[in-house]
């Protein structure tokens, strides 16, 4: 076929018809629009699980710092109010937070950077007894499994001392930036001082250096277990370690804390050595009378263990209390339960406490120690500028109970007025 010089062949016109150049425009901008919504939906993908994410660490943190108030004896601040203060500088929101006892839980909301996607919800609990990170599997717009818990918790160095019946195991913890005072715990019927961390912790931020011993025939000190056949021996033991604070700081105060049958060893002690302390603090002491022991003593002593359920709302210390190996959970000896009697009798006849200030802490719903009988006999021994402090619905160890920061800062404020 010729072709005139100038003139397009028909078929190549047919080709290049404007129909067929709009198609391929089309499929172009279609192809463009294709790549556009799948790079869109991956940011808004990648909003969503950034927000997620941020949720979730931001509940930790607001979590961690509100337990952190709870945990500081001199911190005022709310829990809650800090732990809203930290989820929003961190571009997070508060939706809920509660406190129990020690911990604290938090709920968080955070607002993905792409507009229109739901907020990513977390949620975290902190406390004081380590930090163990639960999965941290949740959908987006869910809540987080993820919970933080964190320990503060010290190692104490241990020593022996000579007893008036063999070997005495006792605890030194480590000392504080600030040194401030030096704090005796003494421990109660069937117990231990390593069940006393806790509150040697929070001693201890407070500026104590704080020292403990386990008593005859308990925990790790010699002795057929639980069996005391005079109080005013175990006081003696007692003057040992105290002795033994005070040459080790000799430019500090110290103050005497005892709980239960310690409580009882420490009014004992009080009465005799109060001029050699700053102060004395009674936690659920044993006072006045324990009808415990006269109904024992009339009777066949029965093989039955302490119901743990008495110790404390919180049933995590009644738990671990049964499973603790150091815990003597057999029954009263006769031996004791007379001392106990003749101790009693000695508190009661005095000397009361003249030489020291002293404040006396007790659970209203103690059923091992009831109030009541402890009123009785404290009122016998305490002096004028003596000070109580009752907790309505707290059972027998107040240092355990689901209130147990509250309690240790009114100890800690009680002491500073005095250190």
């Amino acid at each position: 076929m010729s072709v005139e010089p100038g003139v397009v062949p028909s078929t190549a016109r047919a080709a290049c018809r404007p129909g067929d150049r709009g198609s391929a425009t089309v499929l172009v901008i279609a192809a463009i629009g294709v790549v556009l919504t799948c790079l869109l939906g991956a940011l808004a993908l990648l909003s969503a699980v950034t927000a997620s994410h941020r949720a979730r660490a931001v509940a930790d943190l607001a979590a961690l710092a509100g337990a952190g108030v709870l945990l500081d004896p001199l911190d005022a601040r709310s829990a809650c109010a800090v732990a809203a203060s930290v989820a929003s500088a961190n571009r997070g929101h508060l939706t809920s937070c509660a406190e129990s006892g020690d911990e604290v839980t938090v709920s968080v909301t955070v607002t993905p950077s792409w507009p229109g996607l739901p907020a990513a919800n977390a949620r975290a609990r902190a406390g004081p007894e380590g930090f163990v990170p639960r999965s941290p599997r949740a959908g987006f717009g869910g809540t987080s499994g993820l919970a933080g818990r964190f320990v503060r918790m010290s190692e104490p160095t241990t020593f022996e001392l000579s007893g008036h019946a063999g070997r005495l195991h006792a605890q030194r913890w480590p000392e504080p930036e600030q040194r401030r005072y030096v704090a005796l715990l003494c421990h109660g019927y069937g117990e231990h001082i390593g069940r006393y961390g806790f509150v040697a912790d929070r001693l201890r931020a407070d500026g104590a250096i704080v020292y403990g011993l386990d008593h005859v025939g308990h925990g790790r000190s010699e002795g057929e277990r639980v069996l005391i056949d005079d109080f005013d021996k175990v006081v003696d033991d007692f003057r040992l370690l105290h002795k033994q604070a005070e040459a080790e700081n000799p430019d500090l105060p110290v103050v005497l804390i005892g709980h239960s049958m310690g409580g009882m060893i420490a009014a004992r002690y009080g009465g005799l050595h109060g001029a050699e302390l700053a102060c004395l603090v009674l936690s659920a002491p044993v006072l006045g009378h324990w009808d415990v022991i006269d109904g024992l003593l009339s009777g066949e002593i029965e093989p039955t263990p302490l119901d743990p359920s008495t110790l404390s709302r919180d049933p995590a210390v009644g738990a671990a209390y049964e499973a603790d190996p150091l815990v003597w959970h057999g029954p009263f000896k006769r031996s004791t339960l007379q001392a106990f009697h003749t101790e009693l009798d000695r508190i009661n006849k005095g000397p009361a406490l003249d030489d020291v200030t002293a404040i006396w802490l007790h659970g209203k719903a103690d059923q091992l120690v009831p109030y009541a009988a402890t009123q009785e006999g404290w009122r016998v021994i305490a002096d004028e500028g003596d000070h109580a402090q009752s907790y309505p619905g707290a059972r027998h160890e107040i240092f355990n109970e689901i209130n147990k920061l509250d309690v240790l800062r009114d100890v800690t404020r009680f002491i500073n007025q005095f250190v």
